[in-house]
């Protein structure tokens, strides 16, 4: 990820070509690149334009099966602790947006301690994410999950799905009366959504190529202007919803 930067660009030797070109000099990329220094303010001036833009949100969540709990961390701080799998912590913010490293520890060590797993990842301004300790222990990731909040009706409930399974079947995910939400979505692809009229369903999830095989059969309550991201996650099977309503209040860090 890391750019080396080139030498600086030879000036011309004619004092009156230099003043003639010396706009066209001031704003070549390659001058952006001419010193460490000089990309240091230019990362510092792009974070600063992030802050003036709606910051993104995000909660942590634990969904690697074998993994004992954990704390999670975003640049350098302590945001949920203890967490255990299956379980998601409330909306957060570091009240901004771009490039965030996301680490995962033992559950009560020293922030000074090695972490299981730690990953740079880009949340985009104004956008809602499940920031997730994914797949097995032994295969940690960080699964950074948008949840799409865009152009949501205030009578309309809308349904995202995730496969989490690490390495398991593509799912199927419909209501009572055969509404499809999601059909072969695969491990860790990007979420499938669809809307609803806000209410009460009966969501029951399955694997795509054998159907009789029931991952969940739960009755949910969809209220409107809400998005319910369900992710699928195990062995042992689990089904865990998030609920996000756009604007919802921020927990800062402990």
């Amino acid at each position: 990820m890391a750019t080396n930067a080139p030498g600086k660009p030879e000036r011309p030797d004619k004092v009156e070509r230099a003043m003639r070109n010396r706009l066209q000099n001031l704003i070549r990329p390659s001058w952006l690149f001419a010193s460490a220094a000089l990309g240091v303010m230019v990362l510092a001036a792009g974070l600063a334009l992030n802050a003036t833009e709606p910051p993104a949100t995000f909660r942590l969540a634990h969904l690697s099966p074998d993994t004992p709990a954990v704390d999670l961390y975003v640049n350098g701080t302590r945001y949920d602790a203890g967490l255990t799998f299956g379980q998601v912590g409330p909306t957060r913010s570091t009240g901004g947006s771009g490039q965030m490293l996301v680490e995962a520890r033992l559950a009560g060590t020293s922030p000074d301690t090695a972490p299981l797993i730690a990953a740079y990842v880009g949340v985009n301004p104004g956008t809602a994410y499940v920031l997730a300790v994914a797949n097995t222990l032994a295969r940690l990731q960080i699964a950074p999950i948008p949840i799409a909040t865009a152009n949501l009706l205030s009578t309309d409930a809308r349904v995202q799905v995730y496969n989490a399974l690490p390495e398991g079947p593509r799912i199927l995910v419909k209501t009572s009366d055969n509404v499809i939400i999601a059909d072969g979505l695969g491990w860790v692809e990007d979420p499938v959504s669809l809307n609803l009229v806000g209410g009460q369903y009966r969501l029951i999830g399955a694997t795509s190529d054998i159907p009789a095989t029931l991952l969940f059969d739960q009755v949910r309550s969809l209220e409107p202007g809400t998005v319910t991201t369900v992710i699928v996650t195990g062995q042992p099977l689990q089904t865990i919803f998030v609920t996000t309503r756009p604007g919802a209040q921020v927990v800062t860090a402990p």
